[in-house]
């Protein structure tokens, strides 16, 4: 460094070069700016694109709507109809089942018990749907509702081969659940201490610790499987594939994901509650248009350069 050649300016000069520079640096920190939400653009519009056509979906403006189209109160009441049987004849247990309206007089949402309790709910309701469309809770539409639980001896407990273990790790964005690096248990931790958790053919899975309110559906090449604490699973009256799928993408969608992370339980570690999720709101429609159109947009948006 001692033989460095070093040109040295007029004091003057030194100072103009100084200034000069100085009034470069907003610019320079601005373009930065620019450069980064523009790489970041690039990296995830197509997530960001597929948020927005949920959204849409969901809010009914997606698809045109058929004023022919069945009332999605008659598919609501059909549903709690077989809820209603299965408390009758204790295959499930009781519960104060619900369901939302809007009255015409005051455009007011209310929610009526079955022990007669009337609620205003129109504070809770996110954003419009179409008339032919209605508000329900998960937990109405649901035979079971529940999580998953470490299996005794925890990791140790894990075997190299068995039943399929799913940790939040295997539940993705995209909706579908993965495999890799997949947990296994054995077929007698299956079917005692965790018979509670035993899943099932369209069971939809949700994050309720890590990454919360991620959802995934589990399809029936995927079983035998088990999941622990960290995952609830909901198991529909209905389990018709479009109402499935449909739920499914609407849980994903921004304002439910929204409202369930903004009554997020805060502990050392943030989760989401199993009340959390069972009285989570949820839009009922003519799934079948909606889910097909969403999905051959989203192909189209996967095979996009």
């Amino acid at each position: 460094m001692n033989e460095y050649y070093l040109p040295i300016p007029p004091i003057e000069e030194q100072k103009r070069i100084v200034d000069k520079l100085a009034s470069f640096y907003p610019l320079i920190h601005n373009y930065e700016n620019k450069y980064c939400k523009i790489e970041n653009l690039n990296t995830n519009y197509k997530d960001e694109l597929k948020k927005s056509i949920l959204q849409y979906a969901i809010q009914g403006k997606l698809v045109k709507q058929d004023p022919s189209d069945e009332s999605a109160e008659v598919l609501i009441n059909r549903i709690l109809d077989e809820k209603r049987k299965l408390i009758k004849t204790k295959q499930i247990k009781k519960e104060n089942l619900s369901v939302i309206y809007k009255d015409s007089t005051d455009n007011q949402f209310y929610e009526k018990f079955e022990d007669g309790k009337i609620v205003n709910i129109t504070n809770e309701i996110p954003f419009d749907i179409p008339n032919n469309w209605c508000w329900t809770r998960l937990k109405n539409i649901s035979s079971i509702i529940s999580k998953g639980t470490t299996p005794k001896g925890g990791k140790n407990s894990y075997l190299s081969n068995g039943i399929n273990f799913l940790r939040a790790e295997n539940v993705k964005s995209t909706g579908l659940i993965s495999l890799n690096n997949v947990m296994y248990i054995s077929k007698e931790t299956h079917n005692n201490y965790l018979k509670r958790s035993i899943l099932e053919d369209n069971d939809i899975l949700i994050c309720i610790a890590g990454t919360l309110g991620r959802c995934a559906i589990i399809k029936k090449e995927q079983l035998p499987a088990n999941t622990n604490q960290a995952v609830a699973f909901v198991r529909y009256i209905n389990k018709d594939v479009f109402f499935v799928k449909f739920s499914q993408l609407a849980i994903s969608s921004f304002d439910v994901q929204r409202m369930l992370i903004k009554q997020t339980k805060v502990t050392a570690i943030p989760n989401l509650t199993l009340e959390i999720i069972s009285n989570c709101l949820l839009p009922v429609n003519e799934q079948i248009k909606i889910v097909n159109k969403i999905e051959n947009i989203f192909n189209y948006i996967k095979t996009a350069e």
